[in-house]
Parts: C-alpha cells; sequence; structure tokens
C-alpha cells in the first residue's frame, strides 16, 4: 500500500527537485561551454599549421589557457555530480526512514487492535459460559421442582386413595 510523503516532507522533496534542476540546467549550461571550448581548440589547431613560429607560440598559450579551463570545467561538473549524487543518497534515506517508522506504527497498531480483540473474544467467551451455567443452574432447579410436585401430588395421592 503506497503512503503519501506527509505535508512536512513534501516541501524538502519539492526543494530537492528544484535544486536538481538548477544542478542540470547548470550542468547543460557547463557542457555547452565544454562544446565551444572544444571547437575553438580544433579551430586554433588548424591556424596553428598555417602561422609562422612566432605566433604559434602565442597560439599554444592560448591553447594551454583553453586546456585549463577545460579542466577547471571539468572539476567543477565532477564537483555538481557528487553533490547530486549526495542530495539523491540523502533523499532515499530519508524516505526510507520515514517509509520504516510508517510501518512500524502501522504494525503497533495492528498489534493493539489484534490484542482488544482477543480479550473481547475472551470476555464474550466467559459470558456466554456463565449464562450457560446460569441456565442450567434454573433447569437443575425446575426439575427438581417438579420432581417434588410430582412426590407431593403421588403422596396426596396415595394417601387420599387409601382411605
Amino acid at each position: 500500500m503506497k503512503q503519501p510523503i506527509p505535508k512536512s516532507e513534501q516541501g524538502q522533496v519539492k526543494n530537492s527537485t528544484v535544486n536538481y534542476e538548477e544542478h542540470f540546467s547548470e550542468l547543460d549550461r557547463l557542457s555547452e561551454e565544454l562544446g565551444k571550448k572544444v571547437s575553438k581548440i580544433e579551430q586554433i589547431e588548424k591556424e596553428l599549421a598555417l602561422l609562422e613560429k612566432g605566433t604559434v607560440q602565442v597560439l599554444r598559450a592560448e591553447n594551454q589557457k583553453l586546456v585549463t579551463d577545460i579542466q577547471s570545467f571539468h572539476g567543477i561538473l565532477k564537483d555538481d555530480l557528487q553533490k547530486i549524487r549526495n542530495d539523491l543518497q540523502l533523499d532515499f534515506n530519508l524516505h526510507k526512514s520515514w517509509t520504516k517508522s510508517s510501518l512500524t506504527e502501522l504494525d503497533k497498531e495492528v498489534s493493539r487492535l489484534s490484542n482488544q480483540i482477543e480479550i473481547k473474544a475472551a470476555d464474550l467467551g466467559a459470558q456466554l459460559d456463565r449464562s450457560k451455567m446460569e441456565n442450567l443452574k434454573y433447569q437443575i432447579g425446575l426439575i427438581f421442582s417438579c420432581i417434588g410436585l410430582l412426590i407431593s401430588a403421588a403422596f396426596a395421592w396415595w394417601r387420599f386413595a387409601a382411605k
């Protein structure tokens, strides 16, 4: 049975979703920048073959700068991905903990209700036994009263019939 997330935790889940969307949009932007940088590097490599030796050194410096930029973007992407993984793991653990506590509470409630039913059933059984004993007592009293009445009637008949 699927249980809804409590309102107190819905905001947290919503904030996590917004954070993930922000991370993914930033990752997309960084990926686009990375693609632009790679295409720029390729263009520079083509121009290197055509330029003189002096300009080649300038272009190499620019190329080295672009390589360091790419490496820094790569580090930023790795950090952002790790943050997203950590946030997801935290959210999963929170949801797992909440689910376990909900199930524990439900188990306690079911156990409590089961105990109440057993107690009521035992009380009804005892009450039924008392009623049976009471009924048997009245029946035995009725039988002895009838026997006494019959004996009295037989004695009276025998006494009047003998005279």
